[in-house]
């Protein structure tokens, strides 16, 4: 990118997410968690995972992994504190289905960051 050899860029970097199963040979699914209160974020982060295994498992969606509840790299942004869980796999977003989330819960489709 740097050399502008977009061409040449693009071949690495599709290699690099195909070999990792990231967008757009897999979806993935990122759920953040922005609340001010440390422990409420930590909290609803938790509560969610539970909830989310469970689906994946009630689904017998053993294509489908999950990382988290962590915290996020920036963990606190406009005084909110951010947790995070993340899913990937061939459709993710299944496991959403009739799961609702309290405000301050963020589901982002394919993010474009995980920070």
């Amino acid at each position: 990118a740097a050399q502008h050899d977009y061409a040449a860029f693009y071949t690495r970097e599709i290699g690099k997410r195909r070999d990792l199963g990231y967008p757009p040979f897999r979806r993935m699914v990122r759920v953040l968690f922005r609340f001010p209160n440390e422990q409420r974020a930590r909290h609803e982060a938790e509560r969610a995972a539970e909830r989310l295994r469970a689906r994946l498992r009630e689904l017998d969606m053993t294509g489908t992994a999950m990382i988290g509840p962590a915290p996020c790299f920036f963990t606190r942004e406009n005084k909110l504190y951010r947790w995070h869980i993340v899913l990937y796999g061939q459709d993710p977003r299944a496991a959403f289905v009739g799961l609702d989330f309290p405000r301050g819960v963020y589901v982002d489709v394919d993010p474009l960051e995980l920070l």
